[in-house]
């Protein structure tokens, strides 16, 4: 069993690293984003801006500290939705996301996905609860069509329908 943690500063990660945690999420806000879309909107649907990192130099950071414990890190970009003038700044964010390496985005637009081909870029993608995730055949469409490592099921999902999902998945 693995224990994934959320975070939002870097001051957490040895304690919960120690402590057994085996890989961490978090929400990342860069103060570009505020300025431009306000800070009642975020990428990943966590508002509150003390939930989330801030700049992109406490990224690169928390990234490097995740690492220094040979832990994952994963940022999430769980918005349903990115209106066409946030794309640009999402592109920049996802770019910094590789170039820091962290280890995955989530992602819960599915827009996001055909723009991550359009724009060329290889990302490891982890599709959110939040994409919606029905049945195999959506699985097996987003496993065929991108660069999908982990599909996080939707928590309204019932068992059995969790048992009918992962049987019939072929990709």
């Amino acid at each position: 069993m693995k224990i994934t943690v959320g975070i939002h500063n870097a001051s957490e990660i040895e304690n919960l690293a120690l402590a057994g945690a085996d890989e961490f999420f978090c929400g990342f806000v860069p103060k570009e984003w505020i300025r431009r879309f306000g800070p009642g909107t975020g990428p990943n649907r966590r508002e509150l801006l003390g939930a989330n990192v801030l700049t992109y130099q406490d990224l690169k950071y928390i990234i490097r500290e995740a690492h220094r414990f040979s832990k994952k890190i994963f940022i999430n970009f769980n918005a349903h939705y990115f209106p066409k003038d946030t794309l640009p700044l999402i592109k920049k964010m996802i770019l910094k996301c590789i170039e820091y390496e962290a280890d995955g985005i989530t992602l819960a637009d599915p827009g996001i996905l055909f723009k991550l081909k359009d724009w060329k870029i290889n990302a490891n993608i982890i599709l959110s609860g939040e994409i919606g995730i029905r049945n195999s055949y959506d699985i097996n469409f987003f496993a065929k069509n991108f660069n999908i490592s982990r599909i996080i099921l939707p928590r309204y999902s019932c068992m059995w329908e969790v048992f009918i999902i992962i049987s019939k998945i072929f990709y």
